[in-house]
């Protein structure tokens, strides 16, 4: 899971609030860079839409939406650094 300067929710119909998180990028990557933001908050997602992209010194990454909902948070400025917070063991 990734934190620090964080994600928003994303809230479906049944489900709930969920937090998307960045996907794994390997062990040795522990920040990345916020770029862009390609949802607002209120806008409607479908599963696969590109929420943000991210860069790390290695790779820029697009996130995209894991299900359907709409985007109720941005926990986190563009071109700010978010952290890897909980490393997987």
């Amino acid at each position: 899971a990734w934190g620090g300067a964080g994600w928003r929710a994303l809230s479906a119909a049944a489900a709930g609030p969920v937090k998307v998180e960045l996907e794994s990028l390997g062990d040795s990557i522990t920040t990345a860079t916020l770029l862009s933001w390609d949802k607002s908050v209120g806008d409607s997602v479908k599963e696969d839409d590109v929420i943000c992209t991210v860069e790390t010194d290695k790779v820029t990454m697009e996130i995209r939406a894991k299900m359907n909902g709409t985007l109720t948070e941005r926990t986190a400025a563009e071109a700010s650094r978010v952290y890897r917070c909980c490393p997987t063991v």
